[in-house]
């Protein structure tokens, strides 16, 4: 059981790595590229990145609504970029695959 625990919490660990770097790649991208869109978009930060002009935020409900948010709809400068597009899918699939382990894996351990 422990081995299963263990599986689990390294499987969301490095989701959630992966899924903040992603979207401090796209944060970045839309500052630099667009902006006006940035601006709008509550001025986010990335865990990783966060312009000069932006002070330090405790709460990140810009970043929590964004993060959502784009797991599921792509932005209208995002559609635009290829490179935005690919990193959009990337965490789209990371998110699916480690979401489809960790509940096998739950649904195996608990219901035999």
């Amino acid at each position: 059981m422990a081995i299963i625990i263990t599986f689990v919490v390294v499987v969301i660990g490095a989701t959630a790595l992966y899924n903040l770097w992603l979207f401090n790649c796209l944060v970045r991208w839309e500052y630099q590229h667009q902006r006006e869109q940035w601006e709008r978009d509550g001025k986010p930060t990335g865990l990783l990145w966060r312009p000069k002009e932006c002070e330090f935020r405790l709460s990140g409900n810009v970043e929590q609504r964004l993060n959502l948010l784009w797991l599921f709809t792509t932005p209208e400068w995002a559609a635009q970029s290829p490179e935005c597009r690919r990193w959009l899918a990337q965490k789209r699939i990371i998110t699916l695959v480690a979401c489809i382990v960790v509940l096998t894996v739950l649904f195996r351990t608990f219901f035999r």
